[in-house]
C-alpha cells in the first residue's frame, strides 16, 4: 500500500486506505518461473485494481505487453448478466530495470486516454498506465519526485549498493520502506527461499548471458550480410536483409544451446521468415521459453 500511495502521491493521485492483494505468493511457482517476475494483483476498497509487475529483460514490444494486461483485467471484470456501469479502473504499475522513454526526463511517466486536441482532457479515470525506470540514465531527476516515490526509488534501485549501517537505518522506519526491508530480511532467513531466489538470479544471469551472446552474434552477422548484399541491391537494402540472416543464425544458436538442437521443419520455418521485428521478438521468447515447444506457440 505504501509502494502504491507513493505512486499515486506522485502522479497527483487520491490515496488508498486499505488493499487487498489478490495473488499470494506461492513457493512452488516462484520456483518453476524463472524466466519471469511474478506480477502483483492488488485491490483496493473502493472497487480500483492494481496491476503490479517488475521487467528486467529489456522488449520493445512491453509496452503492448502492459496495455494486454490491463485490458484482460478490466475486461474479466463483466460477467455474463453484468452491464458496462460495474466496471472499475485498473491501474498498471510497471517498475523496468531498463530505460523506456529516453526522451521523457523524469523516472515516473503517467499515461491516461486524452484528447489530442486539448490533453489535459481525460476521456476516462478506468485507464491509468504508471512506468518507472530504474535506470541509471533517470537518476539526476529523482528529485523532481515526490519524497515517498524517491524513498522507494533509492530502495528498489540501490539497496544492493548500501552499507550495512545505511540498511539499518531503514529498519528503524515503521512501514513504507522500512517494512519492506524487514519483509526482505526475514525472507532471506528462510534457507528453502533463499536457496529459490539463489536459483531465480543464476537463471537470469543465464539468461542475460545468452541472450547477450546471441545479440552480439546478431551484430556481427548482420553487418557482415548487409555489406555483401549492400554490393548488388543498395546499402539500406542489403543492411536490412543482413540484419535477418542474422538474427535468424542467432535465433538458431540460442535454441541448439538451450534445447540440444533444432529439428529440420522447425529450422526451414525459422528460414523463411523475412521480419526483423518478429525475428527479434522470437529471439525473446528463445531465451525465455521453458521448453522447445513453448517456443513453436509463439513461432505460430
Amino acid at each position: 500500500m505504501s509502494f502504491v500511495n507513493a505512486v499515486l502521491a506522485d502522479a497527483g493521485r487520491p490515496l488508498v486506505e486499505k488493499i487487498h492483494i489478490a495473488n499470494t505468493f506461492n513457493p512452488q511457482r516462484f520456483t518453476e518461473d524463472k524466466w519471469f517476475i511474478n506480477d502483483i494483483k492488488a485491490t483496493d476498497k473502493e472497487g480500483n485494481i492494481y496491476e503490479i509487475e517488475i521487467q528486467t529483460l529489456n522488449q520493445e514490444s512491453f509496452p503492448n505487453r502492459i496495455l494486454y494486461y490491463w485490458s484482460r483485467e478490466y475486461s474479466a471484470q463483466l460477467k455474463k448478466g453484468e452491464d458496462y456501469r460495474i466496471l472499475n479502473p485498473v491501474i498498471g504499475i510497471a517498475v523496468t530495470r531498463f530505460l523506456l522513454f529516453p526522451d521523457l526526463e523524469t523516472p515516473h511517466n503517467e499515461f491516461y486516454v486524452t484528447c489530442r486536441q486539448n490533453p489535459n482532457y481525460i476521456l476516462t479515470d478506468d485507464l491509468q498506465l504508471h512506468f518507472i525506470e530504474l535506470a541509471e540514465e533517470k537518476w539526476r531527476h529523482l528529485s523532481l519526485m515526490c519524497p515517498e516515490m524517491r524513498e522507494w526509488l533509492d530502495f528498489l534501485g540501490k539497496a544492493n549498493q548500501k552499507t550495512e549501517e545505511e540498511m539499518e537505518v531503514l529498519l528503524k522506519k515503521d512501514g513504507g520502506v522500512g517494512g519492506a526491508y524487514k519483509k526482505y530480511r526475514s525472507f532471506c532467513q528462510k534457507p528453502e527461499l533463499r536457496s529459490i531466489a539463489e536459483d531465480r538470479w543464476l537463471a537470469d544471469v543465464f539468461r542475460r548471458t545468452l541472450l547477450g551472446e546471441a545479440e552480439d552474434r546478431g551484430l556481427r552477422l548482420g553487418r557482415k550480410e548487409g555489406l555483401e548484399q549492400g554490393r548488388t541491391k543498395g546499402r539500406l537494402e542489403g543492411r536490412a536483409e543482413g540484419r535477418v540472416e542474422g538474427n535468424i543464425d542467432a535465433l538458431l544458436s540460442v535454441l541448439t544451446v538451450r534445447f540440444g538442437g533444432v529439428p529440420a521443419e522447425l529450422e526451414q520455418k525459422i528460414r523463411s521468415l523475412t521480419d526483423s521485428a518478429t525475428l527479434e521478438n522470437l529471439l525473446t521468447a528463445g531465451v525465455t521459453c521453458a521448453t522447445l515447444e513453448d517456443f513453436r506457440e509463439n513461432l505460430r
